[in-house]
């Protein structure tokens, strides 16, 4: 994202639209289209030993993601 020094889309007391603009003026296109993707189970990338990899993520969601889907995930799946 772009980086200002009056950070709108963070301050909790200005009107949600301003809010939204303002995040949306900060994102590159990338960040914008990674939005539309979600992480389902079958992406192994992201999960080693069953647990989920932050460092594996950065890499392969290095621009955002628009979900995180767990709840297509038994209670064995994953480990925390």
């Amino acid at each position: 994202m772009n980086k200002e020094k009056k950070q709108i889309y963070k301050d909790p007391k200005q009107p949600i639209e301003k809010r939204v603009n303002d995040l949306l003026k900060r994102m590159t296109i990338e960040e914008k289209v990674a939005q539309l993707g979600s992480w389902r189970r079958n992406e192994k990338k992201i999960v080693k030993n069953r647990k989920f990899s932050f460092e594996e993520a950065k890499k392969f969601l290095k621009d955002g993601i628009g979900e995180l889907s767990y709840s297509c995930f038994s209670k064995n799946d994953l480990r925390y």
